[in-house]
Formats: structure tokens, sequence, C-alpha cells
């Protein structure tokens, strides 16, 4: 069942709802007159979820401004807010427990391979980038920078890379498992 939803309380708003009821609830707020405000049971359920409709994307252009602001003045990069599509961040935070991790996905690959080519640029800043690995190829890099120390370690196009004894060394799928198993066993 689908249900439209109309208000014309203050502005008109449209909604079109899935969850099939029209019960109006009470928000246990108030309105400036210190009336109650009651509003569709959905139009609730939906600020419950993405925040209001207003937060949702006031975050999301922050964010886009906030990474534009970081490519552009920090790498070099000539990044438009449309060269990212979304971006948002995660509820873990990360290792510092002083920000969330953001996750972007980019409108084109090239402007993605533009920021990633470039993301040795951060070095010495507040900033760190890391491209999306699997939970084991995770691993091995965690443990390649125990090892080899993080200057020597690198991903791109999520395959892991080792500077040893001035040589680069690509480390295939294959030998994964058997450097997990290696390094553990030290």
């Amino acid at each position: 069942m689908v249900t439209l939803l109309e208000t014309e309380k203050t502005r008109d708003v449209l909604g079109l709802s899935v969850r099939g009821t029209l019960n109006i609830v009470d928000t246990d707020k108030k309105n400036r007159k210190e009336e109650f405000i009651y509003k569709p049971e959905a139009i609730v359920f939906y600020n419950e979820l993405k925040m209001g409709i207003d937060s949702s994307d006031q975050l999301a252009s922050y964010l886009t401004v906030l990474l534009t602001k970081i490519f552009n003045e920090n790498m070099g990069l000539s990044i438009v807010p449309t060269d990212i599509d979304r971006s948002h961040r995660l509820k873990v935070r990360s290792m510092n427990k002083k920000a969330r991790p953001i996750i972007v996905k980019f409108t084109s690959y090239k402007s993605k391979m533009l920021v990633l080519q470039k993301k040795s640029m951060l070095k010495n800043t507040p900033f760190t980038m890391q491209k999306g690995l699997t939970g084991t190829r995770y691993q091995v890099l965690h443990k390649a920078f125990q090892h080899y120390k993080p200057h020597n370690v690198w991903t791109r196009n999520g395959t892991i890379l080792i500077k040893s004894n001035n040589e680069r060394h690509r480390i295939t799928t294959k030998e994964l498992e058997d450097l997990l198993l290696q390094w553990e066993r030290k």
C-alpha cells in the first residue's frame, strides 16, 4: 500500500510513504505558542531515521565542501563539488579517536584516480587517505605496516605494494594468506 501525505499548515509538503497509515502522532514537542505538535507517523519515522530533511542535506553539503577544500588546498588539485557523487561519515571513530572517517564516491573514475595519485601530498597534514580494502587485504596491509614500516607500504587499485631492499613488490592474492600466517608466527 502506498500513502500520499499532504500538509499545508506552514508550507506545502507532499510525501509518499509505503508505511501505509495516515496516523497522526504527538511528537512530544511544542511550537512557539506552546501548542503540541502533531505530525503524520510516516514523517516522524522518516525524520528519526534521516535526522530531519535539513540536517542530512546540510551535513552532505558540508562534507562536500570540506572534501573539495582538502583536495584543492592540500593536494593541489582542481576538484569541484560536482566531482563528488556522495559522501558520509562512518559511525565508528578512527584509531586516533579525533574524527570519524569519511567515505567518498566520485562521479568519475578519472576524478577518483587524480585524488588517489596525489594522496602522498597529505603527508605531514592531519589528513590520511586509504582506499577501501577487503578484510584479508586490510589485515595484510596492517601487518605489512608493522613489518616494513608505513613509508614502505602502500596500495594502488586494491593491490598492496611493498618496498624492500629498494625494490617494489606487489602482493598477489596467493601470497596474502601465506604472509598472514608467516607474520602471525613472529
